[in-house]
């Protein structure tokens, strides 16, 4: 299942999470293979190639879009004016 507004790209992010400030662990699909990686700050180190790929429902995009809440939240809405 392609993710992201980059669907065609041949290199896409699957999903990522956070194991710390600066430490990442990231599923991108690269063609029709899957792989775990593991980023900090001075290195990208592949941890496992999957054998069967992990389906990720597309979420929701959120509404309404981060930079327009954050505006209306500072008053600065032009909508609203």
């Amino acid at each position: 299942q392609r993710v992201g507004p980059n669907s065609n790209q041949v290199i896409e992010l699957v999903s990522s999470r956070a194991l710390g400030p600066r430490d990442r662990l990231v599923l991108v699909q690269i063609g029709n293979e899957q792989v775990l990686l593991g980023i900090t700050p001075g290195r990208i180190t592949p941890l496992h190639v999957l054998k069967e790929p992990v389906q990720v429902p597309v979420r929701e995009q959120a509404t309404p879009e981060f930079a327009q809440r954050l505006m209306e939240l500072m008053g600065k809405d032009k909508d609203k004016k």
